[in-house]
C-alpha cells in the first residue's frame, strides 16, 4: 500500500527534469506491482488488482491532475519571475499538498480493493520488510548534524550549491527534536498496524477514513514533531529567499520549468 510511495514517485521522479521521467511513467503499473510485491509478496490475483488499478491511476494523472499541476505550477513560475519569491513557494506547497489529497481520494477505490485482499502471510512480510527499511528511512534523524546535511541536500535540489553563511543559516533552524529518530519509528510502526488491523478486519469504513485523513492514525509525538520541524523550515525560508543568488533563483526557475515540461510531455503521449 503505501501509497505516500505511489505520489512520491510521481513527483519526485520528474525533481530533476529527467528525461527518463516519460520511460518510467509509461511503466507505472510494472513499477507500482514491483514495489508492492517487495512490501507484501503478491499472489497472481493481487497483481492482477495492482496492474488495474495503476493504470486507472495513470489515466487520472494524465487527464485529471497533470493538467492542473501545469497550470498551478505556471502560476508559481511566474510570481517568482517577478520577484515574490514567497508567494511563489507558498503557491507550489499548495500544488503538492492540494495534490496528495486529490491523489488520495482518486486512489481510494483501488487502495480499498487492494488492501481487503491481504491475508496474514501478506502482513508478516510487510512488517518484516518495514522493519528492514526503517533505519534507512528516519537514519538523517539520530544526530542534529546529519539532520541539517539532509535538509542542505534537499535545499541545493532546489537552489543549487548554498553558499556558507547560507548553510549556517540552515544549522540555526533546522534542529533535532528530542528523541526524533524513535517518535518517527514508533510513528511508522504505529500507523502500518492500524493499517494492517483495518485491512486483515475487512474494516472498509476504518480504511476509506484513513485515506480522508492520513493523519488521524499519527501518534501525537508524530504530529507535534512534525508542528516543529514545519515552523523550522518556514523560518529558515524566510531568511533564505532575500538572500539567493541571481544563479540561485534561476536554478529555481528551471526546477519548475523543468516539472512543466514534464508533465506537457507525458500529457502529450499517446
Amino acid at each position: 500500500m503505501k501509497s505516500r510511495w505511489l505520489t512520491v514517485l510521481i513527483m519526485v521522479l520528474f525533481l530533476g527534469g529527467c528525461s527518463a521521467f516519460s520511460f518510467l511513467f509509461e511503466r507505472l503499473d510494472w513499477l507500482v506491482g514491483w514495489k508492492l510485491d517487495q512490501m507484501y509478496q503478491l499472489d497472481e490475483a493481487q497483481e492482477l488488482i495492482v496492474e488495474e488499478g495503476s493504470e486507472a491511476m495513470q489515466d487520472w494523472f494524465r487527464h485529471e491532475a497533470f493538467p492542473l499541476w501545469v497550470e498551478q505550477l505556471q502560476q508559481s513560475r511566474s510570481l517568482w519571475r517577478e520577484g515574490k519569491q514567497q508567494s511563489a513557494l507558498l503557491n507550489m506547497q499548495s500544488v503538492f499538498e492540494q495534490g496528495w489529497q486529490s491523489f488520495l481520494q482518486a486512489v481510494k477505490p483501488e487502495v480499498v480493493r487492494f488492501a481487503l485482499t491481504l491475508d496474514a502471510q501478506n502482513a508478516e512480510h510487510f512488517r518484516q520488510y518495514n522493519t528492514e527499511q526503517q533505519k534507512d528511512w528516519f537514519e538523517y534523524a539520530r544526530s542534529g548534524e546529519a539532520k541539517v546535511e539532509n535538509r542542505i541536500e534537499r535545499l541545493e535540489d532546489w537552489f543549487g550549491d548554498l553558499d556558507p553563511g547560507q548553510e549556517a543559516r540552515v544549522a540555526q533552524h533546522i534542529l533535532l527534536y528530542p528523541n526524533e529518530y524513535t517518535i518517527r519509528i514508533d510513528n511508522n510502526r504505529h500507523w502500518n498496524e492500524r493499517l494492517l488491523q483495518a485491512s486483515l478486519a475487512g474494516d472498509t469504513e476504518a480504511l476509506s477514513a484513513w485515506l480522508d485523513d492520513p493523519s488521524q492514525w499519527w501518534t501525537e509525538d508524530y504530529r507535534q514533531l512534525r508542528a516543529f520541524n514545519r515552523a523550522a523550515m518556514e523560518g529558515l525560508l524566510f531568511e533564505l529567499l532575500p538572500t539567493l543568488s541571481a544563479d540561485q533563483q534561476e536554478a529555481v526557475d528551471d526546477k519548475v520549468s523543468d516539472w512543466i515540461n514534464s508533465l506537457v510531455d507525458v500529457m502529450g503521449a499517446p
